[in-house]
């Protein structure tokens, strides 16, 4: 169709959407499916259809993507004038519930922006945002979010305000507002319509999603991120006969239950875990407690600046490199902590060479052995893998330090001589400190919370109904129907009587809750090792080695989440199997074997 679309000049896009009804297997990005909104512009219906998603580890932050939004100050300041440019411009053309809806906008931005100057001056670094404090300036809280949306959606005035600043821009270059076109990166989408879905966030309840604000450098971001995802998939899992989630790296499996499928009974969930293509002897994984000099690995945020851990991290390295040919990439947790280590491995350290040779960092050893890259935020992947796969197809081999959930460590497929090794440094955990992610934690364990008293009431109140008591009543009479067609009830029947949860139930419940919060916190970094790792075999014939170094991968509750292809097999677990000559040993031999064809 897209080859048609072009040799006729029509577009292949609009041409498809015709197609969509008669068709039986219809392929969607996520956006386009997970929208209601979308599926109905769109004229898709999945009653009775199968909805298959694929990379469905995704699928949560997919959804929080979606529907989540954030802007800058500096992008609400441009807004501010963006807005008063038009308005100055337009108001006598404008008629008077017009002008009034501009205006109220204007004093809504203002409002923003005047809140969030305040959390730039302040010394919180985050914080959660309550819409009252929001629009407690220049009478913002006396507008009407909802009618000031919908006049927003139907007048196009995002729309507008964009197509008159354009204007402005190409007539008269030397304004402000030509001039901050240019500040900061670029985005997708136009600063008025993601101030349309700022505001429409603001109308949601605290139950579905939070504001939050983030400083950064020398500005702060006001920012929705959605807390409950099935808010908006029990949509299409109401609607559909079944619903698939696919993907390679789905595990851990156990959050994906009670986050978007608390409505769906445990009997008709379903899950099927399958084996990798390769056979056991192809992969060799171990947990890397210790180094060379038997120094610990304990990737903490506490001993994020522990200069001994990264010099044994490099040694390490050094080792890995020496036995594995072709190419070995190394994630780490952060660009933050692969920054610091890197400046470490370039110091030169005193006394690690014989004393008849010059000193070397423990980064120019490693370019002795390989040629190292790394990933930068501001370089293009296609770039970085082609300078790491220039160096394995020259012979000498290739260095990749990567970040988990970066730019190559999904969607990348590092196979044979490209990932003869993989490197995971430390659990990339995300910051719990953070105002986010406290929140987060929170919900989860109060979303718990609610589920299991509901599941201890219901199972109560099914044992009242054993006993004659129904729906928490005594029934004297039968309900009877009131003049206006709703079910009531007559005035003999008895106060409802109140179940009240034993506070050991309490107890265990909230112990329970806590648990849940803490599996799902594992949870998301665990699928981001796993999605790492799965970068290296990618085919029946692959082999490569993967080594976790740190030492809380022995743990039954972390190792326990790992994909199962490579969980049955991890080596360095024992006490006695910790040392790092038994590691690097068995990699060698390891690397014979594949390279002899054994």
């Amino acid at each position: 169709m897209g080859s048609l679309g072009k040799e006729i000049s029509i577009c292949p896009y609009y041409a498809s959407r015709a197609a969509i009804k008669p068709a039986e297997i219809v392929t969607l990005p996520y956006p386009l499916l997970l929208q209601k909104s979308a599926r109905e512009a769109l004229g898709i219906s999945l009653k009775g259809h199968v909805v298959i998603i694929d990379e469905a580890h995704n699928l949560m932050d997919a959804i929080a993507g979606i529907y989540g939004t954030e802007m800058e100050l500096r992008e609400l300041k441009l807004a501010k004038e963006m807005l008063g440019n038009y308005f100055r411009k337009f108001a006598k053309r404008l008629g008077g519930k017009n002008r009034i809806y501009v205006a109220q906008t204007i004093r809504v931005v203002d409002s923003l922006v005047g809140y969030l100057v305040r959390m730039l001056e302040g010394s919180a670094i985050d914080g959660v945002v309550s819409q009252k404090d929001l629009l407690s300036g220049k009478g913002a809280d006396q507008i009407d979010l909802f009618k000031l949306i919908r006049y927003l959606q139907e007048s196009k005035l995002a729309r507008k305000v964009e197509s008159y600043t354009d204007h402005i821009r190409i007539s008269q270059p030397q304004t402000s507002v030509s001039s901050s076109k240019n500040k900061g990166p670029p985005k997708s989408t136009p600063i008025l319509h993601t101030l349309t879905s700022l505001l429409l966030a603001l109308t949601h309840p605290t139950s579905e999603g939070q504001l939050f604000f983030l400083k950064h450098e020398n500005d702060v971001t006001l920012k929705f991120q959605l807390l409950n995802p099935a808010i908006h998939f029990d949509s299409i899992v109401s609607s559909a006969r079944a619903v698939i989630l696919a993907g390679g790296t789905m595990s851990p499996f156990s959050d994906y239950t009670s986050i978007l499928f608390p409505s769906v009974p445990a009997h008709k969930i379903k899950t099927l875990s399958c084996g990798h293509v390769i056979p056991s002897s192809n992969l060799f994984a171990s947990v890397v407690s210790k180094g060379p000099t038997g120094y610990p690995f304990k990737w903490t945020f506490e001993n994020r600046a522990n200069t001994e851990m990264m010099d044994e991290l490099g040694r390490v390295l050094v080792n890995v490199c020496t036995v594995v040919p072709g190419g070995v990439v190394v994630f780490f947790p952060s660009y933050r902590v692969l920054d610091t280590i890197l400046a470490r491995f370039a110091v030169v350290q005193q006394g690690n060479n014989n004393s008849t040779s010059k000193p070397k960092s423990l980064l120019q050893r490693l370019e002795e052995k390989k040629t190292v890259v790394r990933e930068a935020k501001e370089e293009s992947v296609e770039e970085i893998l082609r300078r790491y796969g220039n160096a394995i197809a020259e012979g000498k081999g290739g260095l990749l330090f990567s970040v988990v959930g970066g730019k190559l460590s999904e969607g990348i497929n590092f196979s044979d001589d490209l990932g003869r090794a993989v490197v995971i440094v430390g659990l990339p955990f995300p910051n719990a400190r953070t105002a986010e992610w406290r929140r987060r934690l929170r919900f989860v364990e109060e979303s718990a919370v609610a589920r299991l008293s509901g599941d201890y009431l219901g199972s109560a109140s099914s044992s009242l109904t054993r006993l004659g008591l129904k729906g928490g009543y005594v029934e004297k009479e039968k309900d009877e129907e009131v003049e206006n067609g709703e079910t009531g009830r007559s005035q003999n029947t008895e106060p409802q009587i109140q179940i009240p949860i034993p506070h050991e139930i309490q107890a265990q419940i909230a112990h329970k809750a806590k648990e849940e919060a803490k599996d799902f916190f594992e949870n998301v970094c665990m699928r981001a090792v796993n999605q790492s790792v799965g970068r290296a075999i990618r085919h029946r014939g692959d082999w490569a080695g993967i080594l976790m170094v740190d030492e809380r991968f022995r743990g039954e509750g972390v190792r326990g989440k790992l994909a199962g292809w490579i969980r049955e097999g991890v080596k360095g677990v024992k006490e006695e199997d910790q040392g790092f000559g038994r590691v690097v040993g068995g990699l060698g031999a390891f690397v014979r074997g594949r390279r002899g064809g054994v």
